[in-house]
Formats: structure tokens, sequence, C-alpha cells
């Protein structure tokens, strides 16, 4: 929530889907505790879901992770992790499932080099 008043004061917030700290500007008056004056504060109260899991993000529902266990267990394309963080179950991706999937170099037109599996020659090839 952005509040009601009229000032235009920058603040952060964490945002579930991005799993990180955003820029907003806050209105002065109301809202709620997802408000901060600084990234750095953001990022030390909501520490997301980063080292959660060796090889990407943990399954998410309704912003919250997905714990699993003996009697609980996880969607198509998740494993079980004994996350290092809190000593909790997460359903964690697959690295089996990602490394299979072909190399995506994104819209944008930006020459970055990144690295893909190649599962034919078992080896991390350059792709820009």
């Amino acid at each position: 929530m952005l509040g009601v008043g009229d000032a235009s004061l920058p603040r952060f917030y964490y945002d579930v889907l991005e799993d990180g700290c955003l820029p907003f500007n806050y209105t002065g008056i109301g809202g709620n505790e997802n408000n901060f004056a600084t990234r750095a504060q953001c990022q030390i109260s909501c520490p997301g879901y980063r080292n959660y899991c060796p090889h990407g993000k943990p399954h998410i529902v309704e912003g919250k992770m997905t714990q699993c266990g003996i009697d609980t267990s996880c969607p198509s394309h998740y494993v079980c992790h004994v996350s290092k963080r809190n000593s909790r179950n997460i359903c964690c991706p697959d690295p089996a499932e990602f490394c299979t999937l072909e190399r995506e170099p994104g819209p944008c037109t930006g020459n970055v080099t990144r690295y893909g599996y190649d599962p034919s020659a078992d080896v991390c090839r350059k792709f820009s």
C-alpha cells in the first residue's frame, strides 16, 4: 500500500514474485510494514528465498515456500531439499530438469555472455 498522504518519499518494499526489494514512492500516511527507508533495511528484514535451494528458487504457492518431508512430497520437477537456512525441508527445482532445457538468450538486444549445458556433449557452452 502506497499510503494516502501527499508526500513522495523514496522507499523500498519486498516483492514476493521478484524475490527482492524494489523502490516505490510512499505518500507519507498509512501503508503497512512492508515499507523501508533503504534497500539494505529491506534486505535484512526480508531475506527472501535466496540460499534455500542450491539450484534456482523454491516452489512457492501464495507467497509461501512449499515444505516437504516423509508424509509430504514435492510437485513434479521439484525435489525435497534440506535447506541450510533454518534446516527446513523445502521443495527445490530438480537440477536434472533445468539442465535439459534449451538455452534461452532472452528478448533483449544486449550482448551478454552466458553459459548453458549441452547434454549431447556433456559440457557447458558459451552463448550470448
